[in-house]
């Protein structure tokens, strides 16, 4: 036991084996820590004391076991200048040499609360900078010896350390803001957004550099917590506050925190449409500058699928400022979004920024194979164009791929498509009204491939999107499409799931022997109530006849 830290009787004491004992002024010992020995001084060097003790613990056992495995010896020094380096090194079996090697890490010792030490192995150049936030956090520098461990670092400075080494003549304030960042996170545990910023307010006026490099090292730690949007935010403003103080930054280092957050998912459209902005300077943009930004855009829609409204207008701003043609380096971006998949339709307005130009019409020429990723494209249901779908696959070839105008499309792909456009681009007011033009537009390709189109039916009592399209079938019959043929009772579906408005009187349908005989019998089920776990049929009133001329 050690010195105790005391305050209106009650005591906290640091154990050997590191646990904290409280004890009331009759000398009981407590489950927690009592409300009046809160603020008493002393208390917060001890509690932090355990942490870094604990800490240092779990370091020792970690590295010894590694030392073990390698047969690696290590001097007798840092068992004896250390009790917990000896508790581990025996626990280990780790040989001892008597003799203290040259070079490689050294074993730094401090001293902290009620005089407890503990010696961590540090590269040289680490030293003064982990000296620092130690004296922060109530531990002095006491002895140093080389050990001839070999250094594995690479010589670069580990965080928090290389932030103060970064700017010289604002150390203190840099120790200073580390701690109290160390503290709100909880040991770099944790993000809170609100706690952070806190505690970096005021930065811009008193070290603005300081600040580019926190703001950089909190997004990081972010990203490694997944917390996005906190990443995003403080990215952004890094960027932002770069800009303002005109700082001169490495390309490639700059390029590769773009791609770094947007592969991560964290890049927002804001931060990304600013760099576009620095970028586009007449004279001072490159074909490098647009290629490294064509690259980050298409790393963020394949970590994420999203493209942002104006970025149809940004490059093609860059294009112009590097002295390129402005619609092909747009086609070729595309080209790029649609061969990495995942693009989606729902931001209406970069698509009809894409359509006011040529670029989509080359992509043929600069991107052959967007044509057919075009065809993997399926609007939602809920948000997404079916018109600008149906424009894309105009202006890009690929409905003149699908309607045989062109070659290369294997046959039975066109019907195989279809099908699955069919069961995607439906509602609750049945199929979309373009699947019924595209669809009579390759009905003759179909006719000459003889695959049949396959097509889903409602069944009473499965609960999906869309209705029985008989309107888009009979279409389909007209133009000598084959089709699949129909389920006993076609479904079953509800008659009030078929859908015919477009085509009413079905006469292509009622023709094709298959589908007349199930739509009969379909009906005349409904009417005599002789359908499985059919609805009821209540509504029928034999003795009015009005729109009743026949029964099928």
């Amino acid at each position: 036991m050690g010195r105790r830290v005391e305050k209106g009787g009650y005591t906290a004491e640091l154990t050997d084996d590191l646990e904290v004992v409280y004890r009331s002024p009759q000398g009981r010992r407590l489950k927690k820590l009592p409300d009046p020995i809160v603020g008493a001084a002393g208390l917060v060097a001890l509690l932090g004391t355990r942490t870094h003790l604990r800490k240092h613990r779990e370091a020792c056992r970690s590295q010894a076991g590694e030392w073990a495995s390698a047969g690696v010896s290590v001097p007798r020094a840092l068992a004896d200048a250390d009790p917990l380096w000896r508790e581990a090194l025996e626990a280990e079996s780790v040989e001892l040499a008597d003799d203290l090697g040259d070079g490689g890490l050294w074993a730094r010792t401090y001293t902290g609360f009620d005089g407890r030490t503990l010696t961590q192995l540090l590269p040289e150049q680490l030293i003064p900078y982990r000296d620092r936030l130690m004296r922060g956090q109530h531990w002095e520098p006491d002895g140093c010896f080389s050990t001839g461990i070999p250094d594995p670092s690479d010589g670069a400075l580990p965080f928090p350390e290389r932030v103060i080494a970064a700017h010289p003549g604002f150390e203190e304030p840099a120790t200073e803001t580390l701690l109290r960042l160390q503290e709100r996170t909880i040991q770099w545990s944790f993000v809170y957004k609100s706690d952070i910023d806190g505690v970096l307010q005021g930065l811009e006026e008193s070290a603005p550099a300081l600040l580019i490099t926190l703001l950089d090292e909190m997004a990081d730690l972010a990203l490694r917590q997944s917390e996005h949007p906190a990443a995003a935010a403080w990215f952004g403003r890094a960027r932002t506050a770069e800009r303002v103080r005109a700082r001169k930054v490495d390309k490639e280092w700059l390029v590769g925190r773009y791609l770094t957050y947007a592969e991560g998912g964290a890049l927002s459209a804001t931060a990304l449409r600013a760099w576009a902005r620095e970028l586009a300077v007449k004279g001072v943009a490159t074909e490098a500058d647009l290629a490294r930004f064509r690259t980050v855009v298409i790393r963020r829609v394949k970590a994420s699928s999203e493209v942002y409204t104006q970025l149809a207008v940004d490059v093609r701003k860059l294009a112009k400022a590097a002295g390129l043609e402005p619609e092909r380096e747009l086609a070729t971006l595309l080209g790029e979004m649609f061969a990495v998949g995942g693009v989606a339709l729902s931001d209406d307005k970069f698509w009809a920024d894409c359509l006011k130009g040529p670029a989509v019409d080359m992509l043929g020429t600069y991107a052959p194979e967007a044509v057919r990723q075009v065809l993997r494209l399926r609007p939602r249901r809920f948000g997404d164009s079916p018109w600008l779908w149906r424009e894309l696959l105009e202006r890009t070839g690929a409905l003149a791929l699908l309607a045989g105008e062109v070659p290369g499309l294997p046959v039975g792909d066109a019907a195989a498509w279809l099908s699955a456009c069919v069961l995607a681009n439906s509602d609750g007011n049945g199929t979309w009204p373009v699947m019924y033009e595209i669809a009579e537009r390759i009905a003759p390709r179909l006719a000459a491939d003889g695959v049949p189109v396959e097509f889903r039916y409602r069944r009473i009592g499965r609960h999906a999107y869309g209705k029985t399209p008989l309107d888009l079938i009979d279409l389909l019959l007209e133009h000598g499409a084959p089709v699949a043929d129909p389920p006993e009772l076609l479904g079953p579906s509800q008659l009030y799931d078929v859908q015919l408005s477009r085509r009413p009187k079905l006469e292509h349908l009622q023709a094709d022997e298959r589908f007349a005989r199930e739509l009969r019998a379909r009906v005349r089920a409904d009417v005599e109530m002789t359908t499985r776990d059919l609805a009821s049929n209540s509504w029928y009133q034999p003795h009015d006849t009005k729109g009743w001329e026949r029964i099928p």
